[in-house]
């Protein structure tokens, strides 16, 4: 039943290695799937979505990248971020 208090999820993590760029994308838009799967199957949750079906673009993820050892990937992505299907990368000088 739409009409639910639920718009979107929000997640942030930090990774324990640093990512590539290509890491990175990966790594949200699997994690997004992912989130939005178990959203899709779990029928409790359903009257709980102000609209379903519950997509991407009510996902909101963040990579925090950071390590002491960020010299070998150029430019150094500190964040990586989704939000509302987009992807942005946030770079260190």
């Amino acid at each position: 039943m739409p009409g639910g208090p639920i718009r979107s999820l929000f997640l942030a993590f930090q990774v324990a290695e640093p990512f590539s760029e290509d890491g990175l994308r990966k790594l949200l838009i699997l994690s997004a799937r992912e989130l939005t799967d178990l959203v899709a199957n779990n029928q409790e949750m359903q009257q709980y979505l102000h609209e379903p079906p519950f997509t991407i673009k009510n996902v909101h993820l963040i990579i925090y990248n950071d390590s002491n050892d960020m010299e070998e990937f150029e430019p150094l992505i500190s964040i990586a971020e989704l939000d509302k299907g987009e992807i942005v990368f946030h770079t260190t000088d």
